[in-house]
């Protein structure tokens, strides 16, 4: 309940309301969608991840993270990946939430997050956008032993920011897959495209999804 900034637990039968945990969230969060695996309930919380055990018996809150929240944390075995709009990827433990990796800064950081008061200098972009600064935002997604995920990168107007693929290992943070460019050449405004939806695996493939900025300007084509 973003109103309440609440994760309330509903009886699956009835709809009664059976259990309610503050979750404290940002004004520029979207209604999370919570990960619900191996008996947890894990839900972003502004810069942290807060994590409730569904049998009521245990809950924890990460440490701050270097940015907003917005994407779904992702479970793969005892590890919860979490991405933020500082663009880092973090794994924390599962069963407390304390930091896992033993990288520089528990995270792996793949380049600057893109301001918006950058991004409003492109024509057409002068008050667009929701999110400041634009990092990580979509869903990140495994896939043979590896966790992929996609952050927009600064590029300083008037250089355009670009979108960067990359794969790290779940189990230590080690990277199996460079940060790598995936905006395609047909894309002529780079700042008006978007990576908010989540990615999919399929096929042997990462799938990247694109659409425009809150405010639905700029010249942005979608892919």
């Amino acid at each position: 309940n973003k109103g309440n900034n609440t994760l309330e637990e509903l009886d699956a039968d009835t709809g009664a309301l059976m259990n309610s945990h503050s979750v404290p969230l940002d004004s520029a969060q979207h209604f999370p969608t919570p990960e619900v695996s191996s008996g947890w309930v894990i839900i972003e919380s502004k810069d942290t991840v807060a994590a409730f055990q569904t049998n009521g018996t245990g809950s924890w809150i990460s440490p701050t993270l270097d940015g907003l929240v917005q994407a779904r944390p992702l479970v793969v075995g005892s590890i919860v990946i979490v991405a933020t709009e500082g663009d880092s990827l973090y794994g924390l433990n599962l069963a407390d939430g304390t930091f896992a990796w033993s990288t520089t800064g528990h995270k792996v950081n793949i380049g600057t997050p893109e301001p918006l008061s950058d991004v409003h200098q492109f024509p057409g972009l002068n008050g667009c956008g929701n999110i400041d600064p634009l990092g990580i935002t979509s869903n990140p997604v495994s896939d043979g032993g590896a966790v992929y995920a996609v952050g927009e990168i600064a590029g300083a107007f008037p250089v355009e920011p670009q979108h960067l693929l990359v794969g790290v290992n779940p189990a230590t943070g080690a990277e199996t897959l460079a940060p790598t460019v995936v905006d395609v050449a047909a894309m002529t405004d780079v700042a008006a495209e978007q990576q908010r939806a989540g990615l999919v695996v399929a096929n042997g493939n990462v799938y990247v999804g694109f659409g425009g900025l809150d405010g639905d300007c700029g010249t942005y084509h979608g892919y």
